[in-house]
């Protein structure tokens, strides 16, 4: 699962979570 492995990386946490919030 690549959200897992990107998971790993805060700063692309944070970005997940942003286009989350984006929408």
């Amino acid at each position: 699962m690549w959200i897992s492995n990107c998971a790993k990386r805060i700063h692309c946490t944070v970005a997940h979570f942003n286009l989350l919030f984006s929408y």
